[in-house]
């Protein structure tokens, strides 16, 4: 993908992420498995481990989890309809090409680029509901409902480290 404000175009804009999971039925109600997530953004690869679990442990509740992106919990209705609790965690990263903003924090150096704005990462926890209806057959639509616990934003340079300063924590929305 393509992550930045658009003001201008390069190749460091340029985001590739990829999913490798491996799951196993172990039986009618389980469902386990592991594999790993990357993701490349701005001359970084991320890296991580993941885990991989369906539990339906009685016709009406289900727990899913895709540990280290999401989990949830839901109380099946029929054949066709999920309701439940949801938690989420997400990030990415976007470039700051607009030199009004790059220009806005005092970069001592342009050479170096040690305190010189580049790009901002941004990681959000956010908690809420589900409802998936069964449209037909494999094809459902979710609606998602809930409040950001968790914000955070890092103003970064070139090389990725957060610029001094650069991280701004923000309250939850409780």
């Amino acid at each position: 993908g393509i992550a930045g404000d658009f003001e201008a175009i390069d190749s460091r804009m340029l985001t590739f992420s990829g999913v490798l999971s491996i799951t196993k039925g172990v039986s009618d109600r389980l469902v386990l498995g592991f594999g790993g997530i990357a993701s490349y953004a701005f001359g970084v690869l991320l890296p991580l481990p993941s885990f991989y679990v369906d539990w339906t442990p009685t016709e009406w509740l289900r727990f899913e989890a895709y540990v280290p992106a999401f989990a949830h919990i839901d109380f099946l209705i029929g054949d066709r309809i999920e309701l439940g609790p949801r938690i989420d965690i997400a990030g990415n990263d976007y470039a700051v090409r607009d030199e009004r903003v790059a220009q806005s924090l005092a970069c001592n150096d342009p050479t170096s680029n040690a305190n010189c704005l580049d790009h901002i990462a941004y990681s959000v926890a956010t908690t809420g509901v589900q409802l998936g209806v069964r449209v037909a057959g494999t094809l459902w639509t979710t609606l998602y409902g809930g409040r950001t616990v968790y914000r955070r934003f890092e103003m970064r340079n070139r090389d990725g480290d957060t610029l001094e300063g650069g991280l701004e924590t923000l309250p939850s929305e409780w």
